[in-house]
Formats: C-alpha cells, structure tokens, sequence
C-alpha cells in the first residue's frame, strides 16, 4: 500500500508564519463576491489526508444529489491524489503542487469555477489561492487559524463534532442538505489468494508525528494470540515505512499471520479490506476505508477522539481512552505539551471486548 504523508513540521510553520500576514492582506484588498445565481462548475479542495478525503466522499456524494449536471471538480495533493481518483462522484481530479505557488493559481483560474469549496480547516495556503480563484469561494474560519479573510462564504468550523458535519456545514453554504455516509465499491482484485475467515490488523498511523497513534507492538501480539485462538487468519498492512513494525510482529507467529505491506495499490487494499470479518485499525485512513467499505470496524483511538474522527459506518465501535488528557486531537497535529501514552494505556481485553461486542 504505497501512500505518500502529509506535510512536514516544517510546511507547517511556514504555512502559519508566512501564510497569516500574506492572507490578511489578500483578504483587505480582495473585494468580497456575491454568490452565483447558475452553478454549473464546482471546485473542492482538500489538499491531503487519505482518511479526511475518505470522510469527505460522503458530502460529495450530496452535493452530487442536489447538482446532477452540474460538473464537480475535486482539487488535490500528490498525496491523495489516488484516493480522489477512486471517488465516483466527481468528474475530474485535478493535482496541485501546494509548493509552485504561481502556478497553482494560474491551474487553479484555469478551470474557470464558478464556485470553489475549501475543505482544509487549517492551511493558509489554501485560502490563498481561494482568494485569487477567479470564482466565488467558501472556507472555514477555524479558532487560532486566521485564515478566512479571503473567502466569499464563511463556516466556523466546529471542535465538538465529527469531521463529516464540517464538511456538510460547508457545503449547505451552496445549498446542499448532508446525509450520505462515505461508501467505496471495490473494482480491483486482491494480487493474492486470502484465507477464510479472515480479519485485517492495521498497525501504522499517517501524518506528522503520526506514531503516537499506533499502539504497541506487545499489544499487537496479543490481541493477534486470541485472534488465532479464535480460528481467524490475520493480515497486516501498513505502508512501507511500517515494514519493520509489522515484521516484528509477523515473526511472533509460525502460522497464520501475513504481513502485505507493500503488495496492494490502495484500489487492491479496499479490495482486502472489504473481504475481512472485520477490520481492528489505528486511527488513520484505513480504518476510514473498511469503514467506508461497509466492514465492521474496530478502531483505537489514544490521542484522538472517536467522536470528532472514529469510522463512520453501521457496524464501527470506537476503543477510546477516556483518561483525562487523551482524545486531544482536533485538527490532528496538536502533538506538543499533550500526553504522549494514550495508545500504550488501551489494553488488548479492551479490544478485544469490543471485537465481542461487535460480532454479536
């Protein structure tokens, strides 16, 4: 499963130290549009996340609703442009740099929107080219960010509710009422032969400083003892840069277990995915795409909150840690000064109450 990560730390402050005073600028000498009457071209933007692309397919899937002829154009990051080429509902991807600044905006101008959509909470960058779209833009005004001066239609972004009804507040701005959940049909076979019945472990987690998500090896072994116990097979992914992690754990077992990591495209991981009895995953994108793909789920959430970004799905249970101090997380990078053991306090008989409770 090849997926390339976020921005770096560094990225970050760029964005924030430079990005701040440039978009306050815009925003004074950019006079404020009105929005248009006919909406035949719509942009959305959402320059990375796999998992926050997965959530937003379900907006996506209403504004397709409310704007059937209209012609939707979803505008990415390299590193989720895979994922956006598997959503059904858009018409045309289109790939930015987030780096070429110029030309960006001359790429972004040149799909002569009617309407753009910025689904980034927190980038600058973002609304910077909102700001010099050419086209009507709407964005999120989200607390310390100073970030929405540029944008036509403002959304307060909002802390206590899960990332899906953000994005539905963003859309209703063009009229679009939000009740679809993502959902994701595989195409793709798995390049291998599984064995039945059979579950996924997800050990790796996504995003800068991403690692405080994932939960320990020794955790991992045993939740993976009863699991065999159990008579499942268990396949673990992960992204190359989880290689060595789930190699230490594949070794604890002479059977039974299969480490995949690096053999399924993201088309073939869905694939995968949505052949499991269910799926136990960090908090991270694939947790959002077996989700998404209507397997049970079970997710670990340490630093983050199942509330604000736990798998949306009928069958999906949440494994938090409610001590105080966990479940911090809310644009997801909010590492320092926080508790850094949220993960390692989720015993394996709490999953494993939950894979119970889930199955019956």
């Amino acid at each position: 499963m090849l997926i390339k990560g976020r921005a770096a730390i560094w990225q970050k402050q760029a964005d924030r130290y430079v990005g701040i005073p440039l978009v306050w600028l815009l925003g004074l000498c950019r006079k404020k549009r009105s929005k248009p009457q006919k909406i035949g071209r719509i942009g959305v933007l959402k320059e990375a996340g796999i998992g926050d692309n997965i959530v937003l397919q379900g907006p996506l899937q209403d504004l397709r609703q409310q704007y059937p002829k209209a012609e939707i154009i979803l505008i990415v990051g390299a590193s989720n442009a895979a994922l956006a080429k598997m959503i059904t509902q858009v018409d045309q991807v289109v790939t930015l740099s987030f780096k070429q600044v110029w030309q960006d905006i001359k790429t972004l101008r040149g799909l002569k929107l009617d309407v753009l959509l910025d689904a980034g909470p927190w980038p600058r960058y973002n609304a910077l080219l909102s700001g010099l779209a050419g086209c009507y833009s709407v964005g999120f005004a989200t607390a310390g960010q100073y970030r929405h001066y540029t944008y036509d239609g403002v959304v307060v972004h909002q802390r206590q509710v899960h990332e899906i009804d953000n994005y539905r507040a963003l859309m209703a701005q063009i009229g679009v009422k939000g009740t679809a959940l993502p959902q994701f049909m595989p195409q793709i076979p798995v390049p291998f032969r599984l064995s039945q019945p059979a579950v996924v472990c997800h050990i790796g987690a996504s995003g800068a400083l991403g690692y405080h998500k994932e939960w320990p090896a020794a955790h991992w072994i045993s939740l993976i003892q009863w699991l065999r116990e159990q008579g499942f097979e268990v396949y673990l992914t992960g992204t190359p840069k989880d290689q060595a992690k789930v190699v230490a754990v594949a070794q604890a077992f002479n059977e039974g277990v299969h480490d995949v990591v690096g053999r399924c495209s993201l088309p073939q991981t869905l694939s995968l995915l949505a052949q499991m009895q269910f799926v136990v995953s960090v908090n991270t994108g694939i947790m959002h795409l077996a989700a998404a793909a209507g397997v049970p789920v079970v997710a670990l959430n340490g630093p983050v909150s199942g509330k604000r970004w736990g798998p949306l799905g009928k069958r999906c249970i949440n494994v938090d840690n409610i001590q105080p101090g966990c479940g911090y997380l809310y644009l997801g990078f909010e590492y320092r000064g926080q508790r850094h053991d949220c993960m390692a306090q989720i015993m394996p008989q709490q999953v494993i109450e939950g894979i119970k409770t889930l199955l019956c």
